[in-house]
């Protein structure tokens, strides 16, 4: 529950700063809306002291920190210097210069591109370069793209224009987040107040249709990613379990080995005769009483997995084969067949230590 009242709470929050900053915007537009008033024009490129494209940028990219690529939506035939002032008089941004590339002897990427000298620019950013004579180099009439801007404080208000455009954007973007069902008149009234209304109405029903359906491709990839997952792991699992196993048969011949190695260094027995006692432990009558026992036992095991025998085998050799079975909640298994173990050890190798061993008596 207190998840739930938490993300009202935000949500609430969220729609009072977008009030906020709504009304502060629209006092703001009005105070300083585009100017235009036609801008007194000269030929030449301020942006660099070359004569042809800036150095080292894309048709359309922003040149330097001070120089802002202008989005000039008129149709690319009707593109004159006009329509670039009145694009960088209509950008949120604050312009106190305004170039056009014109369309002569250039590139057809850099043909008819508008760029904006942003407000703050230092004075060494603008060139004093008169060619080439294709360009235009314009100053708005007052000294900026806004109206009503005659003191320092003026400048930063209208300023404030395109950062409070992006806060609302983000305001709303955050409420549609929080509220993907809350699409009722409250929120369409804030969203048609803001800027761009459109362009956000159409986001906002993108999300409610077309994004659902990306959101279940998501889905579904995921839980494809997840399966893989899945799978790895267990192989995984398998070769660990397979390496502790092979680590404890491993480690059990060699135990075995050194004992035998250290019973036959001390024996007085040749070689070849302990060789020959170990070779008679092999015989018929030596394992059968075992044997029996073994194989009676296997089968009562065997018979009472059911049907599943191949899920039942597995099973039991994984228990086998993992440690952790031996030495975790069900230790007294482990050493309760260990105990067996060592007993049959014993018993079946008793007569060949015996033998191979001097006698304590004498």
């Amino acid at each position: 529950m207190s998840g739930g009242y938490a993300s009202s709470s935000i949500l609430l929050q969220k729609q009072a700063d977008l009030k906020i900053a709504q009304a502060e915007y629209d006092r703001i537009t009005a105070l300083h809306q585009p100017q235009t008033v036609a801008p007194s024009i000269i030929n030449g490129n301020a942006m660099t002291n070359m004569d042809g494209p800036p150095p080292g940028i894309e048709p359309g990219d922003d040149y330097g920190q001070y120089w802002k690529a202008i989005k000039d939506t008129t149709p690319i035939a009707n593109k004159t210097a006009a329509t670039c002032q009145t694009a960088a008089a209509n950008d949120l941004r604050l312009f106190k210069k305004i170039v056009y590339t014109g369309d002569s002897n250039l590139s057809s990427g850099w043909n008819k591109q508008c760029y904006g000298l942003i407000y703050n620019a230092p004075a060494d950013a603008v060139y004093p370069n008169s060619k080439p004579d294709e360009y235009k180099t314009m100053a708005p009439d007052g000294g900026y793209t806004k109206l009503g801007i005659g003191t320092p404080s003026g400048i930063e208000e209208a300023a404030k224009i395109y950062d409070l455009d992006k806060k609302i954007k983000g305001l709303v973007y955050d409420i549609v987040q929080l509220a993907p069902k809350a699409t009722d008149s409250a929120l369409n009234s804030l969203t048609d107040s803001a800027t761009n209304a459109d362009n956000i109405n159409t986001q906002i029903v993108n999300y409610m249709n077309t994004n659902v359906i990306d959101i279940s491709r998501n889905n579904f990839k995921i839980n494809q990613k997840q399966n893989r997952i899945n799978v790895y792991d267990e192989i995984n699992s398998q070769i660990e379990l397979k390496a502790s196993k092979y680590k404890v048969i491993l480690y059990f011949f060699v135990g075995l080995i050194l004992i035998i190695s250290l019973l036959s260094y001390a024996s007085p027995l040749s070689l070849n005769e302990q060789i020959k006692i170990m070779m008679e432990l092999f015989v018929v009558k030596w394992w059968t009483g075992w044997g029996v026992l073994i194989v009676v036992t296997i089968l009562l095991i065997v018979a009472s997995f059911g049907w599943d025998m191949k899920s039942n085998i597995l099973m039991v050799y994984r228990n086998i084969t993992d440690t952790t079975f031996w030495t975790g909640e069900l230790w007294w298994i482990g050493i309760t067949f260990l105990l067996l173990i060592v007993i049959y050890l014993y018993t079946s190798f008793k007569q060949f230590f015996t033998e191979i061993t001097p006698s304590s008596i004498e």
